[in-house]
């Protein structure tokens, strides 16, 4: 079992002084923790904060279907479902 910060992870709205922030979501954002800090420029930033923020989704999601290729009974719906976080994680803004 992997030791990093529970999903889920968000994106926090970017600012001058912190760049784009991706933080954990809980119910109480003064206590979230931040995962990592964006620089405020960059091209691409908007799209790395969003695959990273997805980090913990992915994770979970490839040791599902190396679960189900094992077992072979899911392998359709683990691949559809992989199929869609991958239009997620690369979906324009």
């Amino acid at each position: 079992m992997s030791k990093h910060t529970p999903a889920p992870w968000r994106i926090g709205r970017p600012s001058i002084m912190h760049g784009v922030q991706i933080f954990q979501d809980q119910s109480y954002p003064l206590t979230s923790e931040v995962i990592c800090t964006m620089p405020e420029k960059g091209k691409n930033r908007t799209a790395n904060a969003r695959l990273i923020a997805m980090a913990p989704e992915m994770l979970y999601l490839l040791e599902q279907f190396v679960k189900s290729y094992d077992a072979c009974g899911e392998c359709e719906l683990v691949y559809q479902e992989a199929k869609n976080l991958i239009a997620k994680a690369t979906q324009a803004p």
